[in-house]
């Protein structure tokens, strides 16, 4: 897991570095803040204690009325399905501006999930940058889905849609 983050941070350094690179008038929305890299890295100190399984999520969302689910993927993945009364954010576009109007109070608990917190995929999740983005604009009640896990064990799909729940 560590090589993992190891190897995100590196991309990520690599992606803020190439998109500062082209004149102030060609570049495009970042992904990467402009903060210092070491606060940058600090956020990622408390990315492991924040992830939550599929009865954690449900307790929460239980004991929370104002309880945020962001899911952070493309539009088209979140129109396919996604869980019930989760807002879309894609994690491409989680700046200040987008973040201020969609989740005022920087005290709200957030829950941010991606495919990888459904599915057990083999892509990069989306939800370690968009935690690092949320930590860094100063939200600090954040958790990462992790609902297909359960004891080591897997949680079918089947279990996630009537659970969750997943609705198109």
């Amino acid at each position: 897991m560590k090589k993992l983050i190891s190897l995100f941070i590196l991309f990520t350094f690599l992606l803020s570095t190439s998109a500062n690179s082209a004149p102030p008038s060609q570049q495009s929305q970042k992904l990467i803040p402009e903060i210092p890299i070491k606060q940058y890295l600090k956020s990622f100190s408390k990315l492991e204690e924040n992830y939550i399984g599929l009865d954690e999520f449900i307790k929460l969302r239980d004991e929370n009325k104002n309880l945020i689910i962001l899911d952070v993927r493309p539009k088209y993945s979140y129109n396919k399905e996604h869980i019930k009364g989760a807002i879309n954010i894609d994690a491409a576009n989680l700046t200040k501006d987008i973040l201020t109007k969609n989740i005022p109070s920087k005290n709200s608990k957030i829950v941010v999930y991606c495919d990888n917190s459904l599915y057990p995929t083999r892509m990069i999740a989306l939800t370690t940058p968009s935690y690092a983005e949320l930590y860094n604009q100063g939200y600090k009640n954040i958790y990462v889905l992790r609902a297909h896990y359960k004891n080591g064990k897997m949680n079918s799909i089947e279990k996630l849609r009537s659970d969750l729940p997943l609705v198109k």
